[in-house]
């Protein structure tokens, strides 16, 4: 319950989503949607970004690069996504 409602904070940046914890309790992305009171894309989207190279979820987290970028920067290998990162 403590980490639902941790989800429900405003402000939370894509990366402090807890999403990935109630995930890999087994938990469904419906049902996690249903639990935080967001779209299933949103939360499956932010389990996605935390694929992504640790350098560019930092810059996700410090708002330098927007959550729309960094899921397209996703189809690319690691150091591709720096490079990329570092030119928006």
């Amino acid at each position: 319950m403590t980490l639902v409602e941790n989800l429900h904070r405003e402000n939370l940046d894509p990366m402090d989503e807890a999403y990935s914890v109630l995930r890999r309790m087994g938990t469904k992305v419906s049902k996690i949607a249903h639990l935080v009171g967001k779209e299933r894309t949103n939360v499956s989207h932010s389990m996605r970004l935390l694929g992504l190279h640790p350098r560019v979820r930092k810059a996700v987290m410090q708002h330098e690069l927007s959550r729309e970028h960094a899921l397209a920067l996703l189809r690319l290998e690691p150091y591709p996504q720096i490079a990329l990162q570092r030119r928006s």
